[in-house]
């Protein structure tokens, strides 16, 4: 169809206009993402601030075990689990547990240490074991609420609050003695129960593989 030069020319400046929009929302999207690590390092907790209900949540039971290893079928690695003194550890006998290498993932996805109690591993689908510790490179939605990495920065803040600390592109909240680390940079987070509370980002960082994927 022709279209004469005023035509031409408003098509060019709509189509113009267009790209300017396109552009302008996805630059927004970015800084979005990037709303957590845009934040100057903050090392110690800020005692006036509280954290939100959706923390604490996730913090007082991060992963129901028997529904997670069902979903699972019994199809990963397990072993000993590492024994790092500043886990938590119940007052009755028995030993560290890990499950690792789901399918699907490799040497990646979830690591999940559990306390089991006695000295018999047992079978796959044994109830007295508890959580102690998750940690993922990968998303995976079979662990719920703790799916982190499906999370933007936007929406951790969101969900979590800004009761947290940080240092570079690690933010750390904490809620009774067990802490959500999250790498922002290098996507994979961790929660982990602990012996006691820390009262700064130093603290953490000076107890050998708490702030890693691998421990």
């Amino acid at each position: 169809m022709w279209r004469n030069p005023a035509q031409i020319h408003l098509y060019k400046m709509k189509e113009q206009i267009f790209k300017i929009f396109i552009l302008f929302c996805f630059t927004n999207l970015q800084a979005q993402d990037k709303i957590l690590e845009s934040l100057p390092d903050n090392l110690k907790w800020n005692q006036t601030k509280a954290n939100t209900d959706q923390l604490k949540n996730l913090l007082e039971k991060p992963l129901d075990l028997q529904e997670f290893k069902k979903l699972k079928l019994q199809k990963s690695n397990s072993g000993g689990g590492n024994s790092n003194k500043y886990l938590f550890k119940p007052n009755y006998n028995g030993f560290y547990y890990s499950y690792f290498f789901f399918p699907g993932f490799g040497e990646h996805g979830p690591r999940i240490t559990t306390f089991k109690r006695g000295k018999e591993v047992g079978e796959y689908m044994e109830s007295s074991e508890i959580f102690i510790q998750l940690s993922s490179d990968s998303r995976d939605s079979d662990l719920g609420k703790a799916n982190i990495l499906s999370f933007t920065q936007k929406q951790i803040l969101e969900n979590f609050g800004n009761n947290f600390i940080k240092k570079g592109s690690v933010i750390i909240y904490q809620h009774n003695k067990t802490l959500l680390i999250i790498s922002l940079s290098n996507h994979w987070f961790k929660i982990v129960k602990l012996k006691r509370s820390y009262l700064s980002f130093n603290e953490i960082e000076a107890e050998k593989g708490l702030i890693s994927y691998f421990d």
